[in-house]
Parts: structure tokens; C-alpha cells; sequence
């Protein structure tokens, strides 16, 4: 009966340790995933605003209103989003006419992504 209670306890052990290490796992998933929702959006906020402006709009280290911890700069040939400083995305553009192409994207672990 002994034995079997410790055989018991163990498992007990065991399978908590597993579950903590699954929950934190996941939450390391979430976390990635809510950042590279918050990188998209803020750089669909700076393609708009230079679909607006037109071609030939640039600006430096313009706080987003998607995302106050993140900037994007704008030059003639492409975007740069920065979250307190640190260059998190760079995106490729080019105008074809009057329309504007992301041509790729670049993060620390995405390089190159292009269509």
C-alpha cells in the first residue's frame, strides 16, 4: 500500500511539472503570436498612411496610434518599424503606378519573406 502511495506521489509530481511546463510553453506562443499580430498592424497603419500621402512621403520614428510602444519610419524604398528603438520588421516597397507593393518582409527571424 505504501509503495503504491509513492508510486502515486510521484506521478502526481510528475504530471504537475509537465502540465507547468506545457502552460508555459503556450504562453511563450501567445506571447510571439500577440507581437507579430502588433508588428502586422503596425505596419498596415504606415502602408495606409503612405497610400494616402502618395509616393514620396517620408517620416522618421512616427509614433503608431495601433500601438504606442511602437515607430515606423518611411523612406522611398521601404518601411521600418522600431519597439523602443529596436528595429523589429523592415518591409520592402515599391509603387507600380499609383499602387503600393510590400515586395518583403524581414524580422530577427523571418528573412526574407516576399510575394
Amino acid at each position: 500500500m505504501c509503495v503504491m502511495l509513492t508510486a502515486a506521489a510521484m506521478m502526481v509530481v510528475l504530471l504537475s511539472q509537465e502540465i507547468a511546463l506545457h502552460i508555459r510553453t503556450i504562453n511563450a506562443y501567445l506571447r510571439e503570436y500577440q507581437e507579430e499580430y502588433t508588428r502586422e498592424g503596425v505596419l498596415i497603419e504606415a502602408v495606409t498612411l503612405l497610400e494616402e500621402k502618395g509616393e514620396g512621403f517620408v517620416v522618421a520614428n512616427l509614433p503608431s496610434s495601433f500601438a504606442p510602444s511602437y515607430a515606423f519610419t518611411i523612406t522611398s524604398d521601404t518601411i521600418t518599424l522600431t519597439k523602443n528603438g529596436e528595429v523589429v520588421l523592415q518591409a520592402g516597397i515599391r509603387w507600380e503606378g499609383k499602387e503600393l507593393s510590400v515586395v518583403y518582409a524581414e524580422n530577427n527571424f523571418i528573412r526574407p519573406f516576399s510575394r
